[in-house]
């Protein structure tokens, strides 16, 4: 799903209602293939918000892509990954037969880092995140502790999440 080859990532971030949002911005040259299939270079903003909610909007001049994905916690080592795909493209029907080999593969490879992040933590029970690149994982943790802790004291939430731009390779 995605390529081997490294690029440079720089991103604007915002609160957002429980979470945080990545502004919309126009994808680069370096995006997959699979999204000039949808009309030409598209607009892309993806939210995240408590529980475990992500959305994205991919979007032309012509077409619409939204996925939502939920993490649900089922027990301390399991947890299920539901993933949506809407679509207005007329022609989407033909891909949707490889579409579950295609989403197995973009889950798994989270799937994959998840695996190894609870192995390492076996060994070392200290979580260590990277400036940048795991700002957004920092920022998960510290929306579930803030409202853990309005909740506690029955409190407004007020969110850690502060506007900033981000960079990273992915």
């Amino acid at each position: 799903w995605r390529g081997a080859t490294l690029n440079d990532e720089i991103k604007w971030f915002d609160p957002s209602t429980y979470g945080f949002t990545m502004r919309k911005h126009r994808m680069g040259e370096t995006m997959g293939y699979a999204y000039r299939l949808i009309g030409g270079i598209p607009d892309n903003e993806i939210i995240f918000y408590l529980p475990g909610v992500r959305t994205e909007e991919t979007t032309t001049a012509q077409h619409r892509v939204v996925n939502l994905t939920t993490v649900t916690p089922l027990t301390d080592d399991q947890t299920d990954v539901t993933f949506e795909l809407y679509w207005d493209l007329p022609w989407g029907a033909l891909i949707q037969p490889i579409l579950p080999l295609l989403i197995r593969s973009f889950l798994g490879q989270d799937r994959d880092v998840v695996i190894k992040q609870q192995q390492g933590l076996k060994h070392e029970s200290v979580l260590r995140l990277i400036k940048d690149s795991d700002t957004l994982a920092r920022w998960y943790y510290q929306l579930k502790k803030e409202y853990l802790r309005s909740q506690i004291e029955d409190r407004e939430f007020v969110t850690p999440v502060k506007s900033q731009q981000l960079k990273w390779r992915a």
